[in-house]
């Protein structure tokens, strides 16, 4: 992690740093801000990976009893079924 003064950087170096991890921006020697890069990520990962509730909500979820396949199929009544053409159908 890298750590630059606000005052005596530009945008783009933060940037550029960006690019190798994430980087603590300092002013008067305290942080500020902290600046990652987020290429191939769209909007809504930025968003739900900076959420507190949506992590939140996954530790809930992950503390939580799973389901086998078998068990959500058979109550989908999908237990056992053949898909069938369109042409097999008629």
């Amino acid at each position: 992690m890298k750590k630059l003064d606000i005052d005596k950087t530009a945008t783009n170096d933060w940037l550029q740093a960006s690019r190798q991890g994430h980087v603590i921006l300092m002013r008067a020697g305290r942080p500020v801000a902290v600046v990652t890069n987020v290429d191939g990520l769209d909007e809504e990962q930025v968003e739900l990976g900076m959420s507190a509730e949506f992590w939140r909500m996954i530790e809930e979820r992950r503390q939580q009893p799973t389901v086998p396949l078998e068990e959500v199929k058979r109550r989908l009544g999908m237990a056992k079924q053949t898909h069938r053409t369109a042409d097999e159908s008629q």
